[in-house]
């Protein structure tokens, strides 16, 4: 089981027990459980699909016991409040929350309606929880944030390629969990004697625009034609690689670029 999966399982078994006993402390009723997801839909349906079959498991049933309000503000942050405050006035048993930018939301928009967060950011440095044992308020559920695994990362890219000191990094500094994750990574590069070269990508249409730009800094226009074909695969539009790199991959490279994407999960036609 991969570490989101285990996550979301847990956040639905969590919500489970929370709505069980929202339900049996009042006469019987039809449970009402919102997801609140921090991105779009593309990103979050597959977590969306584990939490919904984890309370099917549980005897929770849409249309029969239960009603699902799922959210998704797409690339806006900027929604999340908005979205947050509509499903208070909808008055949820429970929120289930998304990431650390759905749990913020959440967060002010109600004290009183427990919320259930799962989140892969430092919970604690972006201000979700003051503990983790006790986490207080109306806000439980699971992290499993790791700054480690930045290391073992760039660990990884000089294993692969011994002559490698320059890595592009792809951040979204609008969501609050990035600033933990990236300073754990400048540190572990600091220890390696990597240089980081940040990239800050806010919207999926800015993808293209940033390998671009590391295409210019490292000349290397080759692997900018992967990426970008992979990202035109999955439906974005990234726009022309620029000279030197190539304009468009070969039938059987791009094929081949399918298999893998298909094997990592990814929907590609």
């Amino acid at each position: 089981m991969d570490r989101r999966r285990f996550l979301v399982t847990s956040l639905a078994g969590a919500a489970t027990s929370l709505v069980g006993g929202a339900v049996s402390a009042q006469p019987p009723k039809t449970a009402r459980v919102a997801i609140l997801a921090s991105s779009t839909e593309a990103n979050f349906a597959p977590s969306v699909k584990v939490f919904r079959e984890t309370l099917q498991a549980a005897g929770w049933i849409e249309g029969r016991n239960l009603t699902l309000d799922v959210r998704y503000p797409g690339g806006r942050y900027a929604r999340l409040p908005e979205m947050a405050a509509e499903l208070v006035k909808l008055k949820v048993d429970v929120i289930a929350s998304m990431g650390t930018p759905a749990t913020l939301a959440a967060k002010q928009a109600t004290t009183t309606i427990p919320i259930v967060m799962e989140s892969l950011s430092d919970v604690i440095s972006t201000g979700v929880v003051t503990n983790l044992a006790r986490p207080g308020g109306n806000i439980t559920g699971v992290a499993g944030f790791a700054p480690e695994l930045s290391g073992k990362r760039l660990e990884l890219i000089r294993e692969l390629f011994p002559r490698a000191d320059r890595v592009a990094v792809l951040t979204n500094r609008a969501n609050q969990a990035t600033t933990a994750i990236l300073r754990a990574t400048e540190s572990a590069a600091q220890q390696i004697r990597m240089t980081l070269h940040v990239a800050d990508v806010g919207q999926p249409s800015a993808l293209g625009a940033a390998f671009e730009t590391m295409r210019t800094r490292y000349n290397n226009g080759a692997n900018v034609t992967v990426v970008k074909s992979a990202l035109e695969l999955l439906g974005y539009a990234v726009g022309p690689v620029r000279p030197p790199g190539h304009p468009r991959l070969s039938l059987d490279d791009a094929s081949a670029l399918k298999t893998i994407l298909r094997d990592w999960g990814f929907p590609v036609a």
